[in-house]
């Protein structure tokens, strides 16, 4: 034939199906519109917004929306990691998941712009609800390593000590890189916090979240 290969991604083939099968005088069921959301005008200010500028941030994260989401997204960040994690994490980038390809660049940041972005982060990146805090003892953790490798098998896609699966990140010293309110308000419902998430919901009760989450808070 003489039509040429054009090798489109299935996403871009759909696009150009959609495209032709819309060239009609027929009209469109308001049902069936879609309009995209306008892009995120956020763009931070002070140093920190010269900063994410600068080191080009908006390259590999989104914040509110804004920016490529090569890497994490930062809009709840310094609900999710402790202050003294995100400080060395920016001194010593290293990567979370071991079958991910791309890294975190060593910025050479001096302590007082890792300063500006970690006070930043606590102020603007956070989520009021996930703040609460629990009571850990070892009754709690007994039962939260059981059900952890026992009962839901969490070890498939997450490593612990160089054992269990890829899918996830690495849980090693967990307990020094995430708040503990963080990980009650994900295991309750990943979805909430990640709509795309790829971690089950498995409709935990209380006392589980409680006891999966003292386990993985004593992983230091």
């Amino acid at each position: 034939m003489k039509m040429p290969n054009y090798e489109f991604t299935d996403e871009e083939s759909r696009a150009v199906a959609v495209a032709l099968l819309g060239n009609t005088k027929e009209a469109i069921p308001e049902g069936f519109k879609v309009f995209p959301e306008p892009p995120s005008t956020y763009a931070p200010q002070g140093e920190f917004g010269k900063l994410a500028e600068d080191l080009a941030c908006f390259g590999c994260h989104t914040m509110f929306g804004r920016g490529r989401l090569v890497a994490t997204d930062l809009t709840l960040e310094a609900s999710q990691a402790q202050r003294g994690w995100i400080k060395n994490y920016f001194k010593i980038p290293y990567s979370l998941r071991p079958i991910l390809t791309e890294r975190m660049p060593n910025l050479f940041l001096d302590d007082g712009e890792i300063e500006v972005i970690v006070d930043y982060m606590e102020k603007v990146l956070i989520a009021d609800s996930v703040e609460k805090q629990i009571k850990i003892d070892q009754t709690k953790i007994t039962k939260g390593r059981i059900l952890f490798y026992e009962k839901y098998g969490c070890q498939g896609c997450h490593q612990i000590n160089s054992k269990g699966g890829y899918v996830g990140p690495v849980l090693d010293k967990v307990g020094l890189r995430l708040k503990s309110g963080w990980i009650i308000h994900w295991l309750r419902n990943p979805q909430a916090l990640n709509p795309e998430a790829i971690e089950p919901n498995n409709n935990l009760a209380n006392d589980e979240v409680e006891a999966l989450t003292s386990f993985l808070m004593s992983l230091k």
